[in-house]
C-alpha cells in the first residue's frame, strides 16, 4: 500500500462548522472564566485550559482530512483519528449527487453498491481528483422522502424539489452561522439581542409559511427531507436564558406566560394550513400533536421575546427608588447564582428568585433601592440595584 498521498480533501462545511463553533465557545469560556475570576491563578489554569481545546478543534478543523488519495487506493475518515481503507480495484464506478455545499459523490462497486461517500465543495463541473477523474460517473439525484416527493410548492419536478430543499438547507447553515454571531453579540449589546434576533425568527416563520420547514421530527436517514423546528427552539432557549431581566426581577409571571402563549396559539393557526400540507399521509392524531408541538415552540419564542422586550414596554414611568434592606440569602442554587432575597416592601415583606443577583453586586443585608415598573401588558417588575447607584445618600 502506497502511504504518500496524491492528494487530499478537506473536511466538509459542516464538519468545519461544528469544530469552529467549539473552538468559539471554547474562547467566549476562557474570557468568561477569567473575568468572573478576576484572572486569579485558578482562574488563569482554567482559562489557558479552554483555550487548548480551542487550539486544538481549529487544528483539527484545519489539518484532519476527509479522504487521502493515493496510487493504490484511498483512505477515509470513519472518525476522530480513523481512517477505512479502499482499495482502487473495490472502486468501479461514482455517483455524483447534488450536495449542500456542493456535490456527494458516492463511491460504488462492480454491482453499484454504495461503499462509502465523500463530500466535495464545488459545482459539479469541477474535475475529479487523481485517479477518480478516470472512473465512470453517474449523475443522480438524492432521494426524497415520500412527504416531499409530491409537494408541488416545493417545484414542479423532483429536479426542482432537490434544488428548494438543499437551498432550505443551505440557508439553515447560515441562520446557524447568525444565530451564533447574535448570541455573541448578546453578550456585549444585550438590550439590542431582540432587534437582532427577530429578523431571523421572521425568515424561519417564512420557511414554516413555505413548507420549507416542518413540526414533523425528523430521522437521520438517507431521504432527503424539509428542515425541522430545532433551530427555532435552539432560539427560544437562548432567549429565555439572555433576557434582560438580570438584574431585573419579573414579579408577575401570568401576564407573560398568557400573552407568551396567546401569541403562540396566533402563529399556529395561522401556519396550520400549510403544515398540514406538509403531512399528507399522517393521521389526524399525528397532526394535531404536530400541531401542538409547533404552538408549544411558538409560545417559547414569543414568551423569550417578551421577556427581551419587557424593559422597552414600560406604560408609566418608573416609580420613585424605595430604599430597602435586603434580608438573609438563600442558597437553593449553586452558590450566588440564584439566591432568594426578600424586599421590605411598603405592603409587606415579598420573597422574590433573583435571576442574576445584579451580577453579584448585592449582599446580605445590603441596602439597596427598588424601582417598581409596569408594562403596557400588565407585567410588573423590580429592579435592584446597590443603593450607592441610585443616585441619593442612603440614611442609614
Amino acid at each position: 500500500m502506497s502511504t504518500t498521498p496524491r492528494r487530499t480533501l478537506p473536511l466538509p462545511l459542516g464538519d468545519r462548522l461544528v469544530l469552529l463553533f467549539i473552538a468559539v465557545l471554547a474562547i467566549t469560556a476562557a474570557w468568561v472564566v477569567g473575568w468572573l475570576s478576576s484572572w486569579s491563578a485558578g482562574g488563569e489554569v482554567v482559562a489557558v485550559l479552554f483555550l487548548a481545546l480551542a487550539g486544538g478543534m481549529l487544528w483539527l478543523m484545519v489539518r484532519t482530512p476527509q479522504l487521502r488519495l493515493l496510487d493504490d487506493g484511498l483512505q477515509l475518515r470513519t472518525g476522530l483519528g480513523r481512517f477505512r481503507w479502499l482499495a482502487r480495484e473495490q472502486v468501479h464506478a461514482l455517483r455524483s449527487q447534488p450536495d449542500v455545499a456542493g456535490r456527494r459523490l458516492q463511491l460504488l462497486d462492480a454491482a453499484e453498491k454504495l461503499l462509502a461517500e465523500v463530500k466535495l465543495p464545488g459545482a459539479s463541473q469541477q474535475p475529479l481528483p487523481g485517479w477518480l477523474g478516470e472512473l465512470p460517473v453517474q449523475q443522480g439525484l438524492p432521494e426524497l422522502h415520500p412527504d416531499v416527493a409530491e409537494d408541488r410548492r416545493l417545484g414542479s419536478d423532483t429536479a426542482a424539489r432537490v434544488h428548494t430543499l438543499l437551498r432550505a438547507q443551505r440557508l439553515d447553515l447560515g441562520l446557524r452561522i447568525a444565530y451564533l454571531l447574535v448570541a455573541l453579540a448578546g453578550l456585549f449589546l444585550p438590550e439590542w439581542l431582540w432587534l437582532l434576533v427577530a429578523p431571523l425568527i421572521l425568515v424561519q416563520l417564512a420557511m414554516l409559511q413555505l413548507g420549507w420547514s416542518s413540526a414533523a421530527d425528523q430521522k437521520n436517514s438517507p431521504p432527503l427531507q424539509r428542515q425541522t423546528l430545532q433551530l427555532l427552539m435552539a432560539c427560544a432557549t437562548f432567549l429565555i436564558i439572555l433576557s434582560p431581566l438580570k438584574p431585573p426581577v419579573l414579579f408577575d409571571w401570568l401576564p407573560t406566560l398568557l400573552c407568551a402563549f396567546t401569541l403562540g396559539l396566533l402563529g399556529c393557526v395561522l401556519l396550520a394550513p400549510a403544515q398540514l400540507r406538509c403531512w399528507p399521509d399522517a393521521s389526524r392524531s399525528t397532526r394535531m400533536l404536530r400541531l401542538a408541538g409547533l404552538w408549544l415552540v411558538l409560545s417559547m419564542v414569543s414568551g423569550g421575546m417578551l421577556l427581551q422586550l419587557t424593559p422597552q414596554l414600560a406604560a408609566t414611568p418608573a416609580a420613585a427608588p424605595q430604599v430597602i434592606s435586603i434580608g438573609a440569602l438563600a442558597l437553593p442554587c449553586a452558590a450566588t447564582r440564584c439566591p432568594k432575597v426578600t424586599l421590605n416592601l411598603p405592603t409587606g415583606p415579598v420573597t422574590v428568585t433573583l435571576l442574576n443577583p445584579a451580577n453579584q453586586r448585592l449582599a446580605a443585608g445590603q441596602t439597596a433601592c427598588v424601582q417598581q415598573h409596569r408594562t403596557m401588558l400588565g407585567m410588573k417588575w423590580y429592579e435592584v440595584r446597590p443603593a450607592g447607584e441610585c443616585g441619593f445618600d442612603v440614611v442609614q
